[in-house]
This record gives structure tokens, sequence and C-alpha cells, in this order.
């Protein structure tokens, strides 16, 4: 047998390791050469993924916003200043809400705050407007007197293309809280898909809270307020950018900073719809509630300036806000909410809509005239773009003409013929429809009497060897004559035609 030198054996073991090698790198090379066949998004892609994804939002915000609770109260904190005292800085805005502080924020009432407590704000807004995004939001539930429906809300909140912004408004003790909750054990208001921003919430999520309790349970709600109004208007306007459903809870008392900051959401969201529910009670009941929370949370004692203004204003926002908001309602919540009513707002200024439900024949521009529309629409155009406008069915009419508003200048004199031929002809439509009516009820009073004659008649026929029953027949209605009667069949011939004509003359003009 041949012996195999030492030498011969590194070769092989070098070709073995070679061969290693080159297949590895091959497969190196495969791989590489399909991720470059995969697909690339670009940045803008990416973003709008996070917004509709949470696994992609959850890895996000754990890069980017830190623990609500790792925030540490330094041992120099003056408790006798508020938070926004203690922590107040002239440095600009930073961090990854820079843009919607920058955007949203009233510089010259919120003031600004030191870099570190900037931090913190940005994580515990992200925490309240995004719950379940990521075990940091945790925290929002394990902060004082956080209830098991709270700890619910917002969990199923998805991006809507028309979400909900619903205010609460009402005294402070009249239930707002309570109604919520109680419509969404019924699956009236699921809390569970719709993120709750309430200022109360935020107050006891800071870490000086508890302290500001325990020092002077009056004042400690207010050494809160501005850092918890600033918290919730960023929460707010997180959760309004990924279109999720949102309920704002508040008294909303001053109702024209109110009225202004549903203008501008309106300017910034025009998506949104909005919804106000004015919950009210009694003011004995409420303030028994506002006492007897008092004494069960061991919290803030209202002052009773406060109290008196919160019962005063209610019905200032709901007279001042019910304009501005799309639906309202009125629920009374003394022992268990009771919904007294509710309205669509409609603020199109439209007074066609109140005709229509009175049975009024008003339509907009009637004292405009048909003589004055027909001589404007011939200053605007020919009579052949009439002619041929005129000839083209409503199906087939340009969109323009259907959808361009009443108030506002055609870009063409053509358009604005053909707008202004559209609405004649419209008027043209119900005043036909009103004499159809006229005209239809007139001739079912004269087919009553038609009916009624040959009843008469055929009775008298039958009669006519009684001569009692026949003199009765004769004195109480006269015999018809056959002219008369064709006359009357002719009438009633001719309201069949208009009809049919009205008929078809509605189809062209559904809408």
């Amino acid at each position: 047998m041949k012996k195999i030198r030492p030498s011969e054996i590194n070769l092989v073991q070098m070709d073995q390791e070679k061969n290693v090698c080159d297949i590895e790198q091959e497969k190196n090379q495969k791989q590489h050469y399909n991720t470059q066949k995969l697909p690339r998004i670009n940045l803008e892609q990416f973003l709008a993924g996070i917004r509709r994804h949470r696994f992609l939002r959850r890895i996000i915000s754990l890069y980017t916003f830190s623990d609500p609770r790792s925030w540490q109260v330094p041992s120099s904190y003056d408790y006798s200043k508020s938070t926004h005292e203690n922590y107040a800085d002239n440095i600009g805005y930073v961090g990854e809400l820079k843009q919607i502080r920058q955007r949203v924020l009233d510089r010259a009432w919120h003031g600004n705050y030191s870099p570190a407590r900037q931090l913190w704000q940005d994580a515990v807004a992200h925490a309240v407007a995004l719950p379940r995004d990521d075990t940091k939001c945790q925290a929002a539930h394990q902060m004082n007197d956080y209830t098991e429906e709270k700890e619910q809300s917002g969990e199923c909140a998805a991006p809507e293309r028309r979400p909900w912004l619903v205010f609460t408004a009402g005294a402070m003790g009249a239930g707002k809280s309570h109604s919520m909750n109680w419509m969404s054990a019924r699956d009236i208001f699921p809390l569970r898909n719709i993120v709750h921003i309430d200022p109360d919430r935020f107050k006891q999520m800071m870490p000086e809270y508890p302290e500001y309790l325990r020092r002077d349970r009056a004042s400690a709600g207010t050494m809160c307020h501005r850092e918890s109004g600033l918290l919730a208007e960023l929460a707010q306007e997180i959760a309004m950018e990924q279109r999720l459903h949102v309920w704002v809870d508040g008294s909303l008392r001053d109702f024209e900073w109110h009225a202004k900051n549903i203008e501008q959401l309106r300017a910034r969201h025009p998506y949104y719809r909005i919804a106000l529910f004015y919950v009210h009670a009694s003011e004995a009941t409420v303030r028994t509630r506002v006492k007897k929370r008092a004494e069960r949370l061991g919290g803030r004692d209202v002052p009773e300036t406060v109290l008196s203004a919160s019962l005063a204003a209610p019905p200032h926002t709901l007279r001042a806000l019910t304009p501005m908001v799309d639906f309202v309602a009125r629920i009374l919540n003394e022992d268990e909410p009771i919904l007294q009513a509710f309205e669509t707002v409609d603020t199109s200024g439209d007074w066609t809509r109140i005709a229509e439900m009175f049975g009024g024949f008003y339509r907009a521009n009637d004292s405009t005239g048909g003589l004055s529309r027909k001589s404007s629409l011939a200053s605007f155009s020919s009579a052949t773009d009439l002619d041929l406008l005129s000839s083209t069915p409503p199906q087939h009419r340009p969109s323009s003409i259907i959808s361009q508003p009443s108030g506002e200048q055609s870009s063409s004199p053509r358009e604005a013929s053909a707008i202004l031929l559209f609405e004649n002809l419209t008027d043209r439509l119900h005043r036909a429809e009103r004499e159809a009516h006229l005209l239809r009820s007139r001739c079912e009073e004269d087919a009553k009497i038609i009916a009624s004659l040959r009843a008469q008649l055929n009775a008298q026929q039958n009669n006519a060897h009684d001569p009692i029953s026949h003199v009765s027949v004769s004195r109480a209605v006269p015999p018809i004559s056959k002219q008369q009667e064709q006359k009357l069949n002719e009438q009633h011939r001719q309201f069949t035609a208009d009809d049919t004509a009205d008929d078809e003359l509605s189809e062209d003009f559904s809408f």
C-alpha cells in the first residue's frame, strides 16, 4: 500500500477548504443578486407604512421614545411653584415632536421646557396617543388612578377615512366620563376604538403630582394644569395625524378659545368629523358628586369659584359651538344616562331645506325670476350653445354642471351659462311637479264625482219601477248628460298624458 505523504494530505485539505470557500462565496453572490432584484422603497413609502402598521410603529418607538416612568424629580424641585415654572427654559424645541410643537402649540401661553422635560413629554404624549403600540405605552395604565375602562381606551384604534373628533362638554361632576363609559359598555360608543385625551389623566401621570397632593390637595391640579394642557394638545395632534378616532374629555368652559381651536383643527385635518356630547345634571347632583369624588380619591378639592363657573359655562358653550360641529347629543345624567336629543348639524345656510321640510316652494335665487335668468343666459352664451346643452341628456352632461357650487364664479362663460341653464331647468321641473300635483288632486276629485254619479245612475235605472225611489234619486242628483261625461273623460285622459310626461322628465333629472 502506497504511503501518503503529509504534503499530499495538506494539498487535499487546502483543496477542500478552497471548494468550501468557493461555495460560500457563490451563495453570498446569489443572495446579493437576489437582494438587488427585490423592490426597494423610499423614505416617503416607509413613513406611510409606519402610519398604517402597528408592528413598524412598535419597532420605531423602541428607539425613539424613552420610558415615561424613567423620570426622576430633581432634589432641588420647588413644590411652591408649578411644573411649568420649575422646568421652564428658553431653549428651542427639541425631540421627535419638534415640528408638532412648532405647528400646534401657543408659545405665548405654554412657554417652553428644558430639553430633558420635552423628551419626557414626547414619551408621555406618544404613550397615550398610540396605546398598545409598544411596551413603553404600558406605563400609561400603571400610573395613579388608571381604571380598566381607561386602559381599554384606544387599544383597537386604527386609521379611518373619516374619523371622529369627539368633545364632551358639561360641568365638573356632571358625569361626562361615566356617561361615555356607560355607552362604551353597551357598545354605543366603543372606547376601545377611540383614543382618550384627558388633561386630568396627564396630571396623574406626572411624577410630581403625588407630592403636590400630599402638600396641598386644593392647589395640586392648578400646579400641573398648564403642562397637562400641553400634553393633551400633543397627544391629540399625534392621534389625529394617524387618522384615529379621538375623544377629548373636558368641560369646554373657555368656548371662545375652543371655537378658534376647532377652526384650526378643521384647517389642519379637514377629513375629520366633529361631535359634541353635552352631559348635564342638576346643580345639587353636581355638587354632591364633586364632594364625594374628592373624599374618595383623597385628591383635589374644587374651589367654589371654579365650581360655580363650571356650572354656568355649559349652556353658553353649547350655544357657541353647535354651529361649528357636525353632530350634537344632549345627555341627562342624574341616575342613569338618558339621551334627551341629538341632531346632525347643517351649516350650509340653505333656506331651501327648511322650505322642503315645511312644504314651501322657495328656491335659491328665486328673487331673480325666470325672465331675468333667461336674459342673463343670453348674455353669457349663444343660442346654439343653449340648444346643444338642452338636447343633451342629463346623464351625458359634463359633471362640472352638476358639481359647481351655486355661490362660486365659473371659470368660463360657457360653464356659467350651463350652470344657469341647469338651475333654470331645475326650477321649471319643480314648478311642473307642483302643477302636476294640483292637477292630479283635481282629477282625483273629478273621478270621485264621476264614480258617484255613475253609481247613482245605476241605482236610478234599477229602481225605475219604483216611483218613490225614482223621484228621490232624481231630486238628490240630477242626471248627467253624455256631453258632460265625455268632457270629464277627456280631462282625465289629458291628466294621464301630462302625468306620464312629468314622470319622464323626472327620470331625466334624477339626482
